[in-house]
């Protein structure tokens, strides 16, 4: 019996989105703090970096307009993908390299394409992302595991319980699925991580012209030796990596 803690995230806010994505990260409970050590290590160099940034640019800003240039920044920094810019570049490129030598780290996406296949107009957001969430579990997980879900933090209908809802919904398929805890994204490293993951495949199936992000994606493809993020995919080397375009 194996046990897991699984990170979520997704990327569907409106009905008129013509892709609904999904994707998690699986990591074993043997490897949890070991990894997150490592993660935590990059984070605290990147924001070292990007303070180093922006202690120069108030400089020449003049420190009297420090508030005005700070309200922005509401919660603490995180590693995004949209973060990602010439300053920050070369610690990304250090925080992948990482995250490609984690041998027992599990990335999985989940793509549907509404045009193709579309949400009952009765359906709400929050029960298709129950539905296809347990939809991505069950293909990732034996009966016998045990896992603990930590989504990044969604909007749910005041009348609704998340948690309680997806352990009922897993349990019904034989799921061992002990704890659902929802988390904000600025508190979890690895939540981060995922975040800058998907974001990578996105922006292969976008148009981007920022450099810095582009040589973060082409990283991506060298470390897993793919030459595009468009098409259904599964490796396992040098870590599990998988993008499920979901097809009937």
């Amino acid at each position: 019996m194996a046990k897991y803690f699984v990170f979520i995230d997704e990327s569907w806010t409106a009905k008129q989105d013509p892709f609904f994505w999904l994707w998690c990260l699986i990591i074993p409970e043997t490897k949890i703090w070991e990894y997150n050590s490592l993660l935590q290590k990059k984070y605290d160099q990147i924001l070292s970096q990007s303070k180093v940034k922006e202690s120069e640019i108030l400089w020449v800003a003049k420190w009297e307009h420090y508030d005005d240039f700070m309200k922005w920044r509401l919660t603490p920094y995180e590693m995004k993908f949209k973060n990602i810019n010439q300053t920050t570049l070369e610690w990304y490129k250090r925080l992948f390299s990482q995250y490609f030598k984690f041998d027992e780290a599990k990335f999985c996406a989940l793509v549907i394409d509404r045009k193709i296949y579309p949400f009952p107009d009765s359906m709400s957001y929050f029960d298709a992302y129950l539905n296809q969430l347990c939809m991505l579990l069950r293909n990732n997980f034996n009966d016998s595991d045990e896992f603990v879900i930590l989504p990044d933090s969604i909007t749910v209908p005041n009348w609704r319980n998340y948690e309680k809802e997806l352990k009922e919904k897993l349990l019904k398929y034989n799921k061992q699925c002990f704890w659902v805890c929802r988390l904000e994204s600025h508190s979890n490293v690895f939540l981060q991580m995922v975040d800058c993951l998907i974001w990578c495949v996105l922006a292969d199936n976008k148009w981007i012209q920022n450099e810095a992000k582009l040589e973060i994606v082409n990283k991506v493809k060298e470390k897993t030796g793919l030459s595009s993020f468009k098409e259904k995919v599964t490796i396992h080397k040098p870590n599990y990596f998988n993008i499920w375009k979901y097809h009937k």
